[in-house]
């Protein structure tokens, strides 16, 4: 049986995903076909960065299995355009240290993200 924790993580792991989707459109950002998947640059393990959007790609699964995962470098590149070396720079900082997220803490933070992908929803539709 699932923790309280847990669940809250897997909500804003599913969040997550539909917000990064939803501010590319459902498009893939590599090859700009339909996107079904997040990618985290920095992986889910490192919960300093996990719910970091600007970690977050939005990835069909074949760009995400061959490309984000085969081709990292690329996938690096990629994301350095997007948000500029500098933040790049944070979040790998970011995600060599510990975050401790009490469960009040997830629970805003699941509060905050349904509200956000909600006003991203009406917005986009």
């Amino acid at each position: 049986m699932k923790t309280n924790r847990k669940n809250l993580v897997d909500k804003l792991d599913k969040l997550i995903s539909q917000i990064v989707r939803a501010y590319e459109h459902g498009i893939c950002e590599h090859c700009k076909g339909k996107a079904n998947q997040c990618h985290h640059y920095f992986g889910r393990m490192r919960y300093s960065t996990r719910f970091e959007f600007d970690n977050c790609l939005s990835l069909c699964w074949v760009c995400h299995r061959y490309w984000a995962h085969q081709k990292y470098e690329d996938c690096r590149d990629y994301l350095i355009s997007r948000i500029g070396q500098k933040r790049f720079d944070e979040l790998k900082l970011l995600s060599n240290q510990t975050a401790d997220f009490s469960e009040s803490d997830l629970e805003e933070k699941v509060a905050e993200y349904s509200i956000l992908l909600k006003n991203l929803n009406e917005t986009y539709s």
